[in-house]
């Protein structure tokens, strides 16, 4: 077999150019001159055309320059038969309109590159029709030689797409033109679809460039595209790319349309620019879900706008998201759950072709992966209530409404459809029970749980509807009054409680923090031996409708004994906890809330040791609502006084009936007081001594800040001081203690006062006159500081026929506060003639001083205390403190009040 030969073919009239090889030919010469035979079977002559079509990029707004790149050789091949071809310009091309070429296929054949890049095969039974000799006119115009390339009866001849030509360094410039994004589509398609035809309307071959018009589409497992184009001389007109896919992750079908056209711009030199153009075109408006997929929730979901013109120009258009002047397009998502509409807004990913199992992982970047946009999965802002869990498609579960503040989406691979199935990937919930019970955003990036997506459809749902890390809900004193709420840490939402934790503690150390108080200062912790995971579950619940209302409940038994704390035995010593709140009103003010604190069969040791007073409560309650004073209300079981306090243990039979009268409040800030008084019937006897004016006051003080329950008694007061009898002998006094539970706790304050005599009054007719003595002591403890008066008064006065009287007087005092004692005493003598009077005063104090300063005892001046204690400062009479007053004499009255009667 010869070698093949290369024929460059010029003629200038008509412009010709081809290059011809004849390959299993051979040149002899004939009668008319030089001509090539065949030297056996597959002789042929390979006809090649310089670059059909020229690719151009489309400018941007504004702008008329382009690049350019020309495409590379389209070749015929012409099998040849017995008959010789004339080795001339002319000779040639009419062989080539004699002979039919070969159908194209990837490899060899007879292959078109139009447009660029692009390599189209002829299919079988094409011709060629061209003129074999130049064609002028009268005018002497040549025409441009051109050869048609025809079917059998004069149609077009068909090509086939075979596939793209590599881009090499030209990857760049390939973007911006009308097929930049297609290339992988339509070489994907070529290869799915072998040998299917384009339609052609025209297509002619020339030495500048060829006449081609042809649109065709394919269908299958590759997905849809529907390509035309259109070319005159080499040059694109008109470009038009549909490309049919879905958009993720709802799954409705759509078109990317891209569309390149020339077109004439006005301007001071008319130019026909290249321009494009891009479109959405959604096609499957709704879809609609069945209920057996739990991680959708789903029955109903329907885009809008159906077509969204100006997009920007995909860098890759197998996916990708939809942009518009840089910006991802939002889409309007009405999707419809248990019969509830629930509008979104939402970037979608449209995808075209098969390979859906990574979709969901390119969703997960998010826009902001390519954009200008935020990274992650785009979130739809929901703001409202929802089902997460449906029944049917009008009716949700029971309580599995929530407020959803925003929703993101994915998609899992499924067998049928788009090949995936939408899923919530994630949830933001708004918990309106914790926000308005904390007043904190309440707001969970929440997903649905697994045993929520375990559960087949028909089946009724758990109770656990979401998951969640672990959020920790802390409830400040504040807001539960003397009973601590427990500091929740929660990671699911049950339909039924609320916010719940998917592991309930049963060591109370990991409910409640160590500052977790009962009272204001006893650890819950050491309180409970257990949590019960029955009743000890704290829950927080929201009943919806036009008044919702949130809920926090907590109930547990307490079984330990913490410091003063002990469980009353043989009773079940229980704590109990409600909050309620409601919305706030539209004035703007604080939400209403009711809080309810209950500790009920509890016993308290006031202090631990060395006991002093014993309280068995059988309940104690705390109430308090937005707007309105708290309330506290006991009920004592019983009163024991005990070590140093035993002395007056049958005082306390008055104590039980204490919590049973109301109580006066007294509220601030930080505690809440409440104070209940009963007088004791008068008289009241205690062996041989007989009490009168006895009032019994006792109040519990309850903190708000974590400080001990303080506890107050008084028997009597300074004011009203009680008076005890026995025999000729007298006294009085008052007795006031506080007593503070907790590890500061004991006796805070201890003021009591003891005055004790004897007085005796005689009268001879002539004379008369009387004698006292009086004695007491007063101790003062309030926190560290102590403070002890003792003091006696003796003295008597004698008158004489009523006209002449003499009185003596004499008090001594000592007092002792820490390092100091100071002493005092008085010395008065008054003689009193009918119109003369006169009194002599004599005193004196001596005070002793330890090795550091006191601190001021009355204003620094010890004589004052004394002088409140025992009369008027020095300066005044006997008379005028405790003398006859015209016809009254106080220091009698003063007197019979100690004497029996």
């Amino acid at each position: 077999m010869t070698e093949p030969v290369t024929y460059l073919v010029l003629r200038p009239p008509d412009l010709v150019r081809v290059t011809v090889t004849a390959v299993g030919l051979a040149e002899q010469e004939g009668a008319a001159g030089p001509e090539l035979v065949s030297t056996g079977p597959g002789g042929r002559l390979v006809v090649e055309f310089a670059a059909q079509h020229i690719a151009e990029t489309a400018p941007p707004p504004g702008s008329s320059s382009s690049e350019a790149r020309p495409a590379g050789p389209s070749r015929l091949e012409f099998p040849v038969d017995d008959r010789p071809i004339p080795l001339s310009g002319s000779g040639l091309l009419a062989a080539m309109g004699r002979l039919r070429p070969v159908p194209g296929t990837a490899a060899d054949g007879s292959t078109l590159e139009i447009p660029w890049r692009v390599l189209l095969g002829l299919v079988a039974d094409t011709t060629c029709v061209h003129r074999a000799a130049p064609a002028t006119g009268s005018g002497g115009v040549t025409e441009l030689w051109h050869t048609r390339l025809l079917a059998d009866g004069g149609a077009y001849a068909s090509v086939s797409p075979l596939r793209t030509l590599p881009l090499g360094g030209d990857a760049g410039f390939a973007g911006g033109t009308p097929l930049g994004g297609f290339f992988d589509r339509i070489d994907a398609q070529a290869a799915a679809h072998p040998g299917q035809p384009m339609a052609v309307d025209r297509l002619i071959l020339s030495a500048s460039g060829a006449w081609f018009g042809g649109s065709i589409s394919w269908r299958g497992d590759a997905g849809e595209l529907d390509w035309t184009h259109r070319a005159a001389m080499g040059r694109d007109f008109y470009v038009r790319v549909l490309e049919t896919g879905v958009l993720f992750p709802f799954g409705h079908r759509a078109s990317f349309v891209e569309t390149y056209e020339r077109r004439f711009e006005s301007g001071d030199a008319p130019v026909a620019v290249l321009r494009g153009t891009r479109s959405l075109v959604i096609t499957e408006p709704a879809r609609d879900f069945d209920l057996a997929e739990r991680q959708f929730p789903f029955q109903h979901v329907e885009l809008a706008p159906l077509m969204v013109d100006g997009l920007d120009q995909p860098a890759d258009t197998t996916t990708f998201w939809p942009t518009r002047g840089g910006a991802p397009v939002l889409f309007s998502v009405h999707a419809r759950a248990a019969g509830d509409v629930v509008e979104m807004a939402l970037p979608l990913l449209f995808h075209a072709g098969a390979g859906s199992d990574q979709l969901d992982a390119v969703y997960a970047q998010g826009p902001g992966a390519v954009h200008d946009a935020a990274a992650g999965r785009p979130r739809a802002s929901v703001g409202r209530f929802m089902a997460v869990a449906v029944k049917s498609a009008t009716e949700a579960f029971d309580g599995a409404v929530q407020h959803v503040r925003s929703l993101t989406f994915g998609g899992k691979p499924v067998a049928d459809g788009p090949g995936f199935h939408p899923v919530v990937t994630g949830l933001e919930v708004m918990l309106p029970a914790v926000r308005q019970l904390l007043g904190a955003d309440g707001i969970l990036n929440a997903q649905l749980s697994d045993e929520l997506l375990q559960t087949p459809a028909g089946a009724e749902v758990p109770d656990v509807l979401l998951k969640f890390d672990t959020l920790p809900l802390k409830f400040g004193s504040a807001r539960a009054g003397v009973v601590a709420a427990p500091n929740m840490n929660v990671n699911r939402i049950s339909r039924t409680l609320g916010p719940i934790t998917d592991r309930l503690p049963t060591d109370p150390a990991e409910l409640f923090p160590p500052d977790a108080n009962l009272l204001g200062v006893f650890p819950l912790r050491e309180l409970i031996s257990r949590i019960s995971p029955e009743h000890g579950r704290p829950t927080i619940t929201w009943s919806g409708g036009d008044h919702p209302v949130a809920t926090l409940t907590w109930a547990q038994e307490l079984t330990q004994q913490s410091g003063p704390f002990a469980p009353t035995p043989g009773a079940t010593c229980q704590v109990g906890l409600t909050v309620t709140t409601k919305p706030a009103a539209a004035n703007g003010g604080p939400p209403p809330v009711v809080t309810d604190g209950t500790v009920s069969n509890f016993t308290l040791s006031i202090p631990p040791q060395d006991t002093l007073v014993e309280l068995d409560f059988r309940e104690l309650k705390f109430h308090a609502e937005t707007g309105a004073l708290p309330t506290t209300s006991f009920s004592i079981g019983g009163a024991r006084l005990t070590g140093s306090l035993a002395f007056v243990q049958k005082l306390q039979q008055a104590l039980p009936q204490v919590g049973d009268s109301a109580p006066a409040i007294e509220v601030s800030d930080k505690a809440i007081k409440a104070t209940f008084a009963a007088a004791v019937p008068s008289p009241l006897s205690m062996g041989a001594f007989t009490l009168r004016n006895i009032r019994l006051q006792a109040a519990i003080t309850l903190s708000f800040v974590n400080e001990p329950v303080l506890v107050e008694f008084s028997f009597a007061s300074r004011e009203q001081p009680f008076l005890v009898a026995v025999s000729a002998f007298g006294g009085g006094g008052y007795l006031e203690l506080a007593i503070g539970a907790g590890d500061s706790g004991g006796l805070q304050r201890f003021v009591g006062s003891l005055e004790f005599g004897a007085c005796a009054a005689m009268d001879f007719g002539v004379a008369s006159g009387e004698v006292h003595v009086f004695g007491g002591v007063t101790f003062t403890k309030q926190g560290s500081a102590v403070e002890i008066t003792g003091y006696l008064r003796i003295g008597g006065m004698v008158r004489v026929l009523g006209l002449v009287s003499v009185s003596v007087e004499l008090t001594i005092a000592m007092t002792y506060v820490p390092n100091m004692l100071t002493g005092s005493a008085r010395l008065v003598i008054s003689v009193d003639l009918t119109f003369w009077s006169t009194s002599v005063e004599i005193g004196c104090s001596k005070s002793f001083g330890g090795s550091e300063p006191a601190p001021p005892v009355h204003g620094g001046n010890p004589v004052a205390l004394v002088a409140f204690m025992v009369g008027p400062e020095p300066g005044f009479s006997v008379q005028e403190a405790l003398g006859p007053d015209t016809a009254s004499y106080p220091w009698q009255t003063y007197c019979q009040a100690f004497a029996p009667e």
